[in-house]
């Protein structure tokens, strides 16, 4: 079911007004989301909640941090993370930032709010599927 999601979400942007939309995106479709709007408070709060977590919707132009090195923190400490990168940038220009890491879901600013849940929800059951499968994610 697309407009449903489970599990906890790390919102990690800088924009006051965009975590609190994306809450109550997330929150209406069943799911739980934590907040952080810099890089230490995120990497905090992982730390912290690591096994809570099951994935982060990651501004890729944080206020003094490139989200691009950002990830790479957040998956050294929780290597099995759902990523989903976030920017106002077309989906060309956030895959050639991220260079072959691996990404969830793109999510291009600004969304409709049934496209966000369909990009989660299809991100995390892809990947889902994959362990299903045996095959290596």
């Amino acid at each position: 079911m697309l407009d449903s999601l489970s599990g906890t979400f790390l919102i990690i942007d800088d924009d006051e007004g965009l975590r609190s939309l994306l809450e109550v995106i997330i929150t209406s479709a069943g799911a739980v989301a934590l907040f952080a709007a810099k890089a230490h408070e995120a990497t905090a709060i992982l730390n912290e909640k690591r096994d809570e977590i099951d994935a982060v919707l990651l501004d890729l132009n944080l206020e003094n941090t490139q989200g691009e090195d950002l990830y790479d923190e957040l998956l050294k400490i929780k290597p099995d993370l759902f990523v989903f990168p976030m920017s106002g940038c077309f989906d060309e220009e956030i895959k050639e930032r991220l260079d072959g890491k691996r990404i969830d879901g793109l999510i291009t600013k600004p969304f409709l709010s049934a496209g966000l849940i369909k990009i989660l929800s299809e991100g995390m059951a892809a990947r889902d599927n994959l362990k299903l499968s045996g095959e290596r994610v």
